[in-house]
């Protein structure tokens, strides 16, 4: 069974950010991200999949496949972030984002809408983490 993941947005591009976004999907090669409020342990932002680095760990202990070689993104808080979260509530972990090149044999693929479709055993894993904004639903097509 596969499922439609759909992980929060919790910011914005940050001014550092590199890449080309003139293609579909997106190809980044630097992630600078500005966090509004304390994100789950995945989230997104052009068209790559973030995860912190304990998550991060896991997909790679439990083989899954779809995701490519994870980078470390930058980040910071903006001045939002402080009025909508505890003081004591300030990231200070490390995170990598990683592209979906998947197909629907892999645990995480796009589809051609640029959906997020992720295996049970990639969503059973997930819900071991902080997932508390993301919304999954079954996934009954064949894109």
């Amino acid at each position: 069974m596969h499922y439609i993941f759909r992980p929060n947005i919790p910011g914005e591009l940050g001014d550092n950010t590199e890449g080309d976004f003139t293609k579909r999907p997106i190809i980044t090669n630097h992630l600078h991200f500005v966090f509004d409020y304390f994100p789950d342990d995945i989230f997104t932002s052009c068209e790559v999949i973030i995860v912190v680095e304990n998550l991060l760990n896991k997909i790679l202990d439990n083989n899954l496949t779809g995701l490519s070689t994870p980078k470390l993104i930058e980040y910071e808080l903006n001045q939002q972030y402080f009025v909508w979260e505890n003081s004591d509530d300030i990231p200070n972990k490390n995170y990598f984002m990683m592209e979906v090149c998947g197909n629907v044999s892999d645990d995480f693929y796009l589809t051609k809408e640029f959906n997020l479709i992720i295996s049970e055993k990639a969503l059973e894993l997930l819900k071991l983490f902080r997932i508390s904004f993301a919304k999954w639903e079954e996934f009954k097509g064949l894109n």
